[in-house]
């Protein structure tokens, strides 16, 4: 066979219809194959089964009715042919060879047996009805399902992460929610949400797509697979910090768990990779949707009794328990890796802490950390002298001292020691120290207003105190609870108003104080009272029912001021609580705050410096993350005071007599401002003294200045007075501009502002004859390249995640095997494996009407003989059936068809094994020869020829009398062919149609995100009252998101190459596969802008504009798919397709669709042309037609 399979390489036009190759030629045994071409053969799309198909189940029990399949096959082929005439050979030379001949049968012997006349018949079966549509929605059923739970996914992902931008997560933790509670909150309720969906899915399909499954078993599937969703979306959450990106980038990841199925579906995909495959929740659930099909078709439906059989190589038990697992195992990495990530807001925990954290070495550690506490305050004050100033010179900090009872405080412990306390935050280019080595004291009964300028450090300190953030260095005291180790205590008893409000938009007020309330410990019966009281403190009883926002910005701030206060928290918080709030508002919160400060220990930070100086008992002031000073107000004023502040109004604004007047009383005043009639000057306090004889004279002279006025005479210009005057101390302002480094020179800042005006009008003067609309354009691509600069990680999860996705799925869909057909041997050890341990015989129904019947039966190996017996039983219309049997088979085997039949329909009850064939024999023919008749069961597609294998063996057997000679045949198909490969990879096409269309999805999806969020924000408003027109708008914005496109275009094509997809850059459809990519970048960018008119919120706009694009897109194009392969729908498929090409998304999938199955026949009434109306055609002119149409 080698030598002739050399000769047969080398010819110039190698074709070969089969072969037979002998593996073992006697004396007892002979084996031996046959194997024939995979094109010789009936085949149709989409099953691409041929005669050589051996893949899959030797038996398949959920086959219905009648399989013409096989017979087609084997029968078409010549493969029985061939099997008959080897078989004849092979007994007719066993024969020659028996030479010792027994005398008492003589008359037999002189015979030679050969099976001449052999036809095969399928099996009876009852009425059915033949479910066309699940053997083809099969193909597809799976993406289907995993995009219909897509929008709640997308939304699951967009709020978790939502809470995390807005900092509400952080906010609950701060009020002492523990880690377990908020998971478990979020996981009950996205868990009866699945619940009530997977029941509203199984009662919607039970009528329909799972008519005989077990109603509870379906919901038991959804359901499972909604909680490993949400587990996967966990994990997904944990990397994403900005709610847009995490929607556009989890929903891809979540359907990238998907793309595996593609390459594990077949049936002849080992179980292992499988279940290797299902730890992708998604694609254990698609898996899933094969078993459905499979039993659904079958008139079984899957049931909890039969779910752990497998069919089409997918076992439905093993994937309900790896959505299980999966549930299991993603809740553990989500955990872990919400603990080890970086995050802008908590502290991240070391990777390997689930090796060491346990709690006795937390509760030591907490020993350790307040026994190093106790030995650094002793320090205190020697760390305090060694401060440095603005300058970088040593300097020593004004603290003022303490009295006995704070000094007591801190012996007790009932106050906040902060020492040491450092962050430093690290980035590619330096280090930034947001706080440097701070010591300071907070005390209770005291309200501590800490001021800074902008980047002192202030939110930073606050941050480490409650918990956002782990400093670098040093710690603090809370009562004596450790903010390293005992957070969790500490926000038992803290109350935090954060600068900015952490709210939940759909609440109510009421409803966020109960739940404040409840987290801080507040026993439920006191929970109504504390509100209410609360409610009239902030001054929002006439809001108890509204919802937060429909709240003002200062009601806001009053309703965090209330979260912060309720439930008796002993440590308040208030970063700049009264921000936002009219003057009366202010004052209220005022005397609200001096109110609650009894028995709390209360850090106020404020920009107001009125606010803290009347507010708080001491104030300190951060310079550049140090502290500057410490104490009371009137302590700092000394120590930071300047002197007094003089103002006189002259009669005129040359005279010069209040300045003769002040310098000849004070001759040290400094003179700060000399504008028109107004003049100022600064005392020193050392002068004080001289203050009353200047102050008289100053009097004298504005009474002088009144009486001239009013007599209407005149002096002169010396005798032009001071109409007024007035006398200041040191504000808290001007301390605070001192110390903190920050103090500026006011004739400085006159002459700056005028020449900052003089500046301003001459860019407005000049822009305003120099202005071009042209320029308009250029300017908003700029503002839209500038922004994509910033914010490089969505414009890379825009451009480049996409082309990722598609080159994941393109090589999964490569590296899907397509491996030759393996051998098959006909034996009916296959059959009733359940009953049989390994498998193995059963009955087999003989007619043993004649003699020769009788003989033959006895040397059938591999079952037992049923004999068949007389029924009552008729068929329907007997005489019909008979005649149309008479016809068919003639005279003599017709009536024999029916009787068999009528027996097997009748007799199937009657053992638990089931049937696989029946014989019918002929009466022997003169020559010797033997004719029979085989009835072959459907369920087995191997059946027709493994029966006569049986019965074959058995003519040698009783031939040779021999009952240890078998003839042993297999079928082992040639290696695929050239057309059968193009159709494999005509399949994988489609698939990567499919994977090409779902990542192009979440393009126009970011398209919208940015036209949306500028509304929101109101900067589109803003462009257009800057004189921006609105063609210039939408034409940058429609430039920007077309070359936006064109970068994953390109990649897209790119990929098309490596992978070899030449149904889209093969030979002449390179250039259609460019048409449909351009136009529908330019069409679904125009219809993405009128869809985003209806939101007002980009979360939102992100996630309805890709459902919608899904469904108009992908999923339309499934539903054509296979209504165009059902035979009862391809005329409506026709007249829909009309209507569904009004989508730019349907085009785009269907041009692409159609070009992978161009070569299958698929395209009715076009020929193989790639630009024919039903290929590319149509998708290319109502592209065309789209983009002029919908252009802005």
């Amino acid at each position: 066979m080698s030598s002739g399979a050399g000769l047969f390489l080398n010819c110039p036009d190698p074709k070969i219809r089969g072969a037979i190759i002998f593996h073992e030629q006697g004396p007892q045994l002979y084996d031996y194959s046959i194997r024939l071409n995979h094109t010789w053969a009936f085949s149709g799309f989409p099953d691409i089964k041929t005669i050589m198909d051996v893949n899959g189940p030797y038996t398949n029990d959920l086959e219905l009715g009648v399989n013409i399949v096989p017979t087609l096959q084997y029968g078409f082929s010549g493969f029985l042919t061939l099997q008959q005439v080897v078989d004849s050979f092979i007994i007719f030379a066993a024969q020659q060879n028996e030479t010792d001949i027994d005398d008492g049968n003589s008359n037999l012997t002189r015979m030679h047996f050969s099976p001449s006349n052999i036809r095969i018949a399928p099996f009876p079966t009852r009425a059915y009805t033949d479910d066309e549509f699940q053997l083809i929605i099969k193909k597809v059923m799976g993406v289907l399902y995993i995009l219909g739970f897509l929008y709640p996914i997308s939304r699951l992902i967009s709020y978790s992460v939502f809470e995390k931008e807005q900092k509400i997560k952080e906010g609950l933790y701060m009020m002492g929610l523990k880690d377990e509670i908020f998971y478990l909150s979020w996981f009950i309720t996205y868990s009866i949400q699945f619940a009530l969906s997977s029941g509203i899915i199984t009662a919607v399909t039970m009528g329909n797509l799972f008519s005989y499954s077990d109603k509870s078993l379906v919901f038991v599937y959804f359901f499972l697979f909604g909680l490993s969703a949400i587990m996967l979306s966990f994990i997904i959450t944990t990397f994403f910090s900005r709610a847009k990106t995490a929607v556009a980038v989890g929903t891809l990841s979540f359907l990238a768990g998907f793309l595996p199925y593609y390459t594990v579906n077949d049936p002849a995909v080992p179980m292992m990779l499988k279940v290797i495959a299902s730890l992708l929740s998604p694609t254990a659930f698609a898996l899933g949707t094969v078993n459905f099909a499979d039993y659904e078709r079958a008139h079984v439906g899957v049931r909890w009794s039969n779910m752990w059989r497998a069919s089409s190589g997918v076992n439905f038990l093993v994937c309900l328990m790896m959505m299980l697992v999966d549930t299991l195992l993603y809740c553990g990495i989500g955990l872990y890796l919400d603990k080890v990530l970086p995050r802008e807001n908590g502290v991240s925990y070391p990777w390997n802490f689930v090796f060491k954290f346990c709690f006795w070495e937390k509760k030591s550690t907490s020993e350790h950390d307040s026994g190093n506490l106790e030995v650094k305050h002793s320090d205190v004050f020697s760390a305090n002298e060694f401060m440095y100033n603005v300058n970088g010179s040593l300097s020593e900090p004004a603290v003022e001292a303490i009295s006995l009872d704070m000094k007591q405080q801190e012996l007790d412990g009932r106050c906040i020691q902060i020492r040491n306390l450092s962050k430093v935050y690290i980035n590619k280019k330096q280090k930034c120290c947001a706080v440097n080595s701070l010591w300071l004291t907070l005390y209770e009964n005291q309200i501590l207003a800490l001021l800074g300028h902008n980047g002192a450090g202030k939110s930073t300190t606050i941050s480490m105190l409650v918990g956002l953030l782990p400093p670098s260095s040093g710690d603090a005291l809370v009562f004596g609870k450790n903010i390293r180790s005992d957070m969790d205590e500490i926000r038992k008893g803290l109350g935090v108003c954060p600068q900015h409000d952490i709210l939940f938009p759909e609440l109510t007020v009421k409803e966020h104080l109960e739940l404040f309330a409840i987290l801080k410990g507040v026993e439920e019966d006191c929970v109504e009272k504390s509100v209410s009281e609360m409610l009239d403190e902030v001054g929002l009883t006439d809001k108890v029912n509204t919802v937060v926002r429909a709240l003002s910005g200062g009601m806001k701030r009053k309703l965090s001021l209330g979260i912060a206060l309720i439930g008796n928290s002993k440590v308040i918080i208030l970063d700049e609580p009264t921000s936002g709030m009219d003057p009366y508002s202010m004052r209220s919160t005022w005397q609200l705050i001096k109110k609650i400060k009894k028995g709390r220990i209360v850090l106020l930070t404020t920009h107001s410096m009125d606010e803290a100086d009347v507010l708080g008992d001491r104030i300190a002031i951060m310079g550049n993350g140090s502290l500057r000073c410490c104490g009371s107000s009137l302590f700092l004023k000394h120590q930071y005071g300047v002197g007094y502040t003089l103002t006189l109004v002259k009669s005129a604004p040359g005279a010069s007599v209040a300045t003769d007047i002040v310098y000849r009383h004070v001759p040290l005043a400094t003179r700060l401002t000399d504008v028109g009639t107004e003049i100022s000057f600064r005392l020193p306090l050392a002068s004080s003294s001289s203050f009353e004889s200047m102050f008289c004279e100053i009097e004298s002279c504005t009474r002088r200045t009144i009486t001239d006025t009013e007599t209407g005479g005149s002096h002169g210009e010396s005798g032009v007075g001071i109409q007024s005057y007035g006398i200041s101390v040191t504000t808290l302002e001007e301390v605070f501009l001192r110390v903190a480094g920050c103090e500026f020179d006011e004739t400085e800042y006159v002459s700056h502002n005028k020449a900052l005006v003089l500046a301003e009008s001459m860019v407005s003067e000049a822009s305003h004859h120099t202005q071009n609309k042209a320029s308009s354009p250029k300017a908003l691509l700029i503002k839209r390249a500038v922004s994509a600069r910033r914010d490089r990680r969505t414009i890379v999860f825009q451009l480049f995640v996409p082309a990722v996705f598609l080159f994941l799925g393109l090589l999964l869909v490569r590296l899907k095997p397509h491996p030759d057909q393996q051998s098959v041997t006909f034996t009916t050890s296959e059959f009733n494996p359940l009953l049989q341990g390994d498998g193995g015989g059963g009955p087999i129904t003989f007619n043993l009407s004649r003699p020769v019947a009788e003989l033959v039966a006895q040397h059938v190996q591999g079952g037992w003989i049923q004999k068949v017996e007389p029924r009552s039983y008729r068929f329907p219309h007997p005489r019909r059936a008979l005649a149309d049997a008479i016809e068919v088979a003639g005279p003599e085997l017709g009536p024999s068809l029916i009787s068999m039949s009528e027996y097997l329909m009748t007799s199937f009850n009657e053992s638990y094994e089931s049937r696989y064939g029946a014989i019918i024999m002929d009466d022997q023919n003169d020559d010797g020869s033997l004719g029979y008749t085989v009835l072959h069961n459907c369920s087995c597609q191997h059946a027709a020829p493994t029966y006569i294998n049986l019965m074959n063996s058995a003519i040698l057997r009783l031939a040779t009398r021999n009952e240890n000679m078998t003839i042993q045949t297999r079928n082992h198909p040639l290696p695929m062919t050239s057309s059968q490969h193009s159709q494999r990879r005509d399949l994988d096409a489609f698939s990567a149609a499919i994977i090409v269309t779902i990542a192009f999805s979440f393009i126009p999806a970011s398209f919208a995100v940015s036209i949306v969020k500028e509304r929101e924000v109101k900067a589109k408003h803003q462009q257009l009252l800057s004189g921006v027109s609105v063609l210039s708008y939408w034409t940058s914005t429609y430039t920007w998101d077309l070359a936006s496109f064109l970068c994953p275009s390109f990649f897209a094509i790119i990929l098309f190459y490596i992978f070899g997809l030449e149904q889209f850059v093969g030979s002449g459809c390179l250039l259609p596969t460019l048409l449909i990519f351009l136009e529908f970048g330019l069409a679904i960018a125009s219809s993405t802008y009128c869809l985003t008119f209806f939101f007002s919120e980009h979360s939102s706009a992100q996630n309805v504009v890709l459902l919608v694009h899904f469904f108009t897109g992908l999923i339309l194009m499934m539903v054509s798919f296979v209504m165009g392969i059902i035979e009862s729908t391809k005329t409506a498929n026709s007249i829909l397709k009309n209507f569904f090409r009004l989508s730019p998304g349907f085009c785009f999938a269907d041009g692409l669709a159609s070009l992978a199955l161009r070569r299958q026949g698929m395209k009715l009434g076009s020929g193989d042309g790639i630009l024919d109306w039903n290929v590319t055609g149509a998708s290319i002119c109502y592209l065309g037609v789209e983009v002029q149409c919908s252009s802005p």
